[in-house]
């Protein structure tokens, strides 16, 4: 199914780093403030420097594995698929001061998606 349209855009959000020279590994929760089913994080200014960290921890028996990427004024990066479901994401900055990035967010979770797609990731 394709999530990347006008018309499944549910959400803009800006973020303002506030100085942070980092932003902790997290996952987004379906259901709660993570929602989004595609989520897109676009650049807009002092990004320059940074990396955005993906963090697989392996399911039982898996090797874990690790990706980052370099984030410059401008770029944009989407998290979809086991990269937004399954890995953990941060932000780390080789500089502080103030970074600006925004997020859309395309598709809704339902409660059966958000089990099949992330939660047999994280068991309670």
């Amino acid at each position: 199914k394709e999530y990347v349209t006008m018309d499944n855009l549910v959400a803009v959000q800006p973020n303002h780093h506030n100085g942070a020279l980092f932003l902790p590994a997290h996952l987004d929760f379906p259901r709660a403030d993570g929602f989004g089913v595609v989520i897109a994080t676009i650049c807009i200014r002092k990004t320059n420097g940074s990396r955005v960290i993906l963090i697989d921890d392996g399911d039982d028996g898996e090797e874990e594995m690790y990706w980052s990427l370099n984030l410059e004024d401008g770029y944009c990066y989407f998290l979809s698929g086991n990269s937004r479901n399954k890995c953990l994401h941060g932000i780390l900055s080789e500089t502080s001061g103030y970074r600006e990035t925004l997020n859309l967010r395309y598709g809704l979770h339902s409660i059966e998606m958000a089990k099949e797609e992330i939660d047999r990731h994280w068991p309670s």
